[in-house]
């Protein structure tokens, strides 16, 4: 139950202004909940969400027996829309961030491009840039690192073009933000029909591109040769990246991550009369079978980069409240905890009945 509950939450919290039908919460929640939506589980979600006291419902005064009455619309406080979006200071936001923030809501896990995120609002490229940067300095959005394949498929023929690959940034709020390890990112491709009536863009979804086996398997070969180095020709023979385009392109970015972070070094060598092409590996921890914890630990380095920007006391406080998951921490426990994070109490307000836990 309290993982229905939560999802339900999930898509109310974000529609301050619009609200949310039953109607729709319902058939959201099936296509996301692994247990079918039977009469008496919306009924008792229903039961539920009608003693959440930051909820409000029109026609006012529901009871249990109108889960199922399409009339019914829900909508949260402003409250609870700040504390899904991660808001918990009293700093107001431009119309700008607040835009920006509600189109992240609901991309959740997909994220937006930073370019898709100007055309939807209209807001000059030059001053986005700026909107971005208040909010993640705030703690409120995350950036990672991905790659956009274009490919454009014309009126006139079948044939699609080449897809263009461009470097660029998936924006996410925080709480739908995923770490990525070193060699991770994330790809997805933008498929623009060029209709002569219209132009139309289709996005497919977000893939985690993972290179970590592929530059280990060199690392490997790099490893167990003779001083380190081999033939570029001879790696590229032995593990299958010779041939077609694709498999040349993988080549290509797979040794430019091998040199960009300095695990090998590539130099023109003699070798029978011939100048030939070759890797030398710099790096030997790359083969260890630690390597898992390396990435990992990568990993770890990326997300303190990431949160350059300490927190916001407050934002910490509701972390620790939210880490506790549905358990929660008693009221003692909070009262000691703010105590030590934020001398001035006043400044920051908890809402909690005497006796109850704390749970977000």
């Amino acid at each position: 139950m309290d993982s229905a509950l939560n999802a339900a939450l999930e898509e109310i919290s974000p529609q301050v202004e619009d609200g949310v039908t039953l109607q729709s919460l319902w058939s959201k929640l099936e296509s996301s909940l692994p247990s079918p939506l039977t009469p008496s589980f919306k009924s008792s979600i229903f039961t539920n969400l009608l003693h959440i006291p930051t909820l409000r419902f029109e026609p006012p005064n529901p009871n249990s027996d109108d889960y199922d009455n399409p009339n019914v619309k829900i909508f949260p406080q402003q409250s609870l829309t700040e504390n899904f979006l991660g808001i918990y200071d009293s700093q107001p936001l431009q119309q700008s961030q607040s835009r920006v923030l509600h189109l992240l809501a609901n991309a959740r896990h997909n994220g937006i491009t930073q370019t898709q995120l100007g055309k939807q609002l209209r807001i000059d490229p030059n001053s986005f840039h700026y909107v971005l940067r208040s909010l993640e300095c705030r703690g409120l959005i995350v950036k990672r690192s991905a790659l956009e394949k274009k490919k454009q498929i014309g009126a006139s023929t079948s044939t699609n073009n080449v897809p263009i690959n461009v470097p660029t940034h998936l924006v996410y709020l925080r709480r739908y933000a995923k770490q990525l390890a070193s060699h991770q990112r994330f790809e997805f491709e933008i498929t623009k029909f060029n209709n002569p009536d219209e132009e139309s863009e289709l996005q497919t979804d977000v893939l985690l591109k993972d290179y970590e086996p592929q530059i280990k398997a060199i690392c490997d070969k790099l490893a167990n040769a003779n001083d380190k180095v081999l033939l570029v020709n001879d790696i590229k023979k032995d593990l299958g990246y010779c041939g077609s385009r694709p498999r040349q392109r993988a080549w290509r970015q797979i040794a430019g991550r091998l040199k960009k972070h300095h695990i090998v070094e590539q130099f023109d060598a003699k070798v029978n009369g011939k100048i030939e092409a070759c890797l030398r590996l710099l790096d030997p921890t790359a083969t260890r079978s630690g390597s898992e914890d390396k990435s990992s630990d990568s990993g770890n380095i990326c997300q303190v980069n990431d949160q350059f920007v300490e927190l916001p006391i407050e934002h910490q406080i509701f972390d620790i409240i939210d880490a506790a998951g549905s358990d929660g921490i008693t009221l003692k426990e909070s009262e000691t905890l703010v105590d030590w994070l934020l001398p001035h109490a006043n400044a920051f307000e908890l809402q909690t009945r005497k006796g109850h836990r704390l749970t977000l």
